[in-house]
């Protein structure tokens, strides 16, 4: 089902304790806001950023469903999109891995941006309301 030229995407990872049991929330827009669908994923235990990251690297695996042309991510840690957007320097080697798996998975799409947005944004807040349900029914 590749439809779209540009698909807007919104992620979060979530931890109960750092680290502790760890979700995944991703919440797939089309460029013009319409829905498409949504993903929640337990990740089994994790830290915050690693977290971050994994849902990153799934979001990338799963839009190959919907596009392969250019893919705006959108992520409420500035943390983690400075590193994959080379503002910040990885000092972690693990960080560091999950960044090269990130540019790994970025080599299906034409084009691949990642923003950050606040944890206000509605979008993540549902990507943040996934992640909880995913630990909710699992703990």
């Amino acid at each position: 089902m590749v439809d779209y030229v540009n698909i807007h995407v919104y992620t979060d990872g979530a931890c109960r304790k750092n680290p502790g049991p760890a979700a995944i929330g991703i919440v797939f827009l089309s460029a013009k806001g319409e829905f498409i669908a949504e993903h929640k994923e337990c990740i089994g235990n994790s830290t915050n950023n690693r977290t971050e990251y994994t849902a990153i690297i799934r979001a990338l695996e799963l839009s190959t469903k919907y596009c392969r042309k250019k893919v705006s991510i959108f992520c409420d840690s500035e943390l983690v999109i400075n590193q994959i957007n080379g503002t910040y320097a990885i000092k972690n080697d693990e960080l560091r891995v999950l960044c090269i798996l990130v540019k790994d998975r970025e080599k299906l799409y034409d084009s691949v941006v990642y923003n950050h947005k606040p944890r206000t944004n509605r979008f993540i807040k549902k990507a943040d309301k996934l992640c909880n349900e995913a630990l909710d029914g699992a703990y």
